[in-house]
């Protein structure tokens, strides 16, 4: 009677035993597939990135853009810095400085506040009239030859002709700017 009892205990537990088997086979198999899984959004993230204004076709992968891209997003970029007037400086700036890297921001948004106090005390208004724009996909950077046009009060200053170079940082699908520099002429 006691074999008997101690064969079904025995028979029992090694049917527990099995089923607690496949219970932590098929965990460990859901693992794997989550893992697999997670892997696959990580590698294969999707980033919408789209210029405010969409003037030609443009492609972005995970670590490069197009330089129809880069051009259009500094088109932007040009008009939030540069087409300013006393009453939307400092909204436009604000809006710039959504799109500047973490690691420059700060002396970047030093400047732009010095700045908009100059534009705001003086009333002067600019609008920048770009004429060429010369993109490098490779070093993240477009460089922007125009004229600008600038009023303090109602008096209009002569035009200037100016080039500006923008440089940028391609970071988790997003273009953020590095720098934003008026240069010389060469």
């Amino acid at each position: 009677m006691k074999q008997e009892f101690f064969k079904d205990q025995v028979s029992f537990l090694k049917g527990q035993n099995d089923r607690f088997f496949k219970i932590i086979a098929g965990l460990i198999i859901l693992i794997f597939a989550m893992f697999f899984f997670m892997v696959h959004l990580v590698k294969n993230k999707e980033v919408i990135v789209t210029p405010p204004i969409v003037e030609q076709g443009f492609w972005v992968t995970d670590n490069a853009v197009s330089p129809t891209y880069l051009t259009q997003m500094t088109t932007f970029f040009l008009a939030l810095r540069l087409n300013v007037t006393s009453s939307n400086v400092d909204s436009q700036y604000a809006e710039l400085l959504n799109y500047v890297s973490p690691s420059v921001s700060g002396p970047l948004q030093v400047a732009l506040e010095k700045e908009a106090e100059q534009i705001q005390s003086e009333a002067i208004s600019s609008v920048f009239y770009p004429k060429d724009m010369t993109a490098d996909p490779a070093h993240l950077t477009v460089t922007v030859d125009g004229d600008l046009v600038r009023y303090v009060g109602e008096a209009k200053l002569p035009v200037k002709p100016m080039t500006y170079v923008v440089h940028y940082e391609y970071r988790l699908g997003r273009l953020l700017i590095l720098s934003f520099e008026q240069v010389e002429k060469k």
